[in-house]
């Protein structure tokens, strides 16, 4: 759905977390898409508007570069952030593959794993229910022998 469109839908529920986020993607959008069309016209060298007044010219650059780098920021931490959970998800399923690949059942095992991503805490959990038995060569057993029997 578009964003102006989601965000009249969160404005009609009362959902503000929508409509602030849709109307957030749709100002990142008008930016983007301006800002494309000034760097277009000037690679075709289109006759650019004359302004009377250059400082007037000075402000309206320094205002549109100012909104462009405030809309940026939450941008930025957005994208990190998503960099961040895909780079985890795409370790672990690496991890996943390699470490059991050469256990039976690989393919159940690999369907049945969840991966967690929280800023917080990462997890990967993987499911044996529903297979008949695991060989005990392949369980990691840890025993703790004490000596002072």
């Amino acid at each position: 759905m578009p964003p102006l469109c989601t965000a009249g839908y969160g404005l009609a529920k009362g959902n503000w977390i929508f409509f602030t986020g849709a109307l957030y993607l749709f100002t990142i959008n008008t930016i983007f898409i301006a800002l494309a069309t000034f760097l277009i016209l000037k690679i075709l060298r289109f006759p650019m508007l004359k302004y009377a007044n250059s400082a007037k010219r000075k402000r309206i650059a320094r205002f549109a570069s100012l909104v462009a780098i405030i809309v940026m920021i939450p941008a930025s931490y957005t994208f990190i952030s998503v960099l961040k959970e895909s780079n985890f998800k795409n370790d672990a399923n690496t991890y996943i593959k390699n470490e059991l690949d050469a256990l039976p059942h690989a393919e159940y095992l690999k369907k049945n794993a969840v991966i967690k991503y929280a800023p917080d805490e990462t997890s990967i959990t993987i499911n044996s229910f529903g297979l008949d038995r695991i060989p005990r060569k392949y369980y990691r057993i840890v025993e703790f022998k004490n000596e002072n029997r």
